[in-house]
């Protein structure tokens, strides 16, 4: 698991490094022109509010798509053949690939909410402060942190249950004329009954229990790898 590890990160250290410099000139930019943008004024700073929200968010749509490629390209590159007959389980190279994703997505949610806060701090002066006298600052971070997890959760889901039509397009689908159209076509029912049923039935049954609708965000997760990791190793061929 480690060396696999060591792999997922040498090949992305490069794109890692780009978003941090990119997070680095970003916020030193808003820092530098504060009194340029009159950041103070709710209304000139229209432009700089739009420009940071999108930021942020782009963060985590990106880190999704990286994540999402990361097994994609695995199976289509010249070096499938050598990775998937490497004498692992499945198991391990699918976890190693989970827990690679798991970071990269934390970090942009973060590198996002740090981004907003530099903004929003900019703007205000002491944002914190004036959260503050309407909201604890405990009771501000619990939020956050509830907040952050929920999403954090939720995002894992929808990334797994990617890389499982991924996998079950390689498993039934490869073979079979318009097997792409087919697999879009049961992606989409699949993710309609998942928000609609489960995920709707948790989000009403945990509406103020972030971390129970988490941990059960997490177990239909699981369940998703699971069900994932036996198809990559029993049923996906890559002839």
């Amino acid at each position: 698991m480690i060396k696999l590890l060591k792999y997922e990160l040498k090949k992305k250290y490069k794109t890692y490094l780009v978003i941090f410099i990119t997070f680095f000139i970003f916020n030193v930019f808003f820092r530098l022109t504060n009194n340029v943008l009159n950041l103070s004024d709710l209304k000139g700073s229209f432009l700089s509010f739009a420009l940071t929200t999108v930021f942020s968010f782009s963060l985590t749509i990106i880190a999704m798509v990286s994540v999402v490629n990361n097994l994609r390209l695995e199976m289509k590159n010249p070096t499938r053949d050598l990775y998937f007959s490497l004498p692992i389980s499945s198991y391990t190279k699918l976890g190693s690939k989970v827990i690679i994703s798991f970071f990269e997505i934390a970090a942009a949610m973060i590198i996002g909410l740090i981004t907003s806060y530099s903004f929003f701090d900019n703007m205000f002066g002491d944002f914190m402060g004036a959260v503050g006298t309407e909201m604890p600052m405990d009771k501000m971070i619990q939020v956050m942190l509830e907040g952050f997890v929920r999403s954090l959760s939720f995002s894992m889901l929808m990334l797994l249950l990617i890389y499982f039509m991924i996998v079950f397009y390689r498993a039934f689908l490869s073979q079979v004329k318009f097997g792409k159209v087919i697999s879009f076509i049961v992606y989409f029912a699949i993710l309609f009954i998942t928000l609609r049923f489960p995920i709707n039935y948790l989000g009403r049954t945990f509406r103020n229990q972030a971390y129970l609708y988490s941990a059960s965000i997490t177990g239909i997760s699981i369940g998703l790898f699971v069900i994932t990791g036996y198809l990559l190793d029993k049923k996906t061929s890559f002839d």
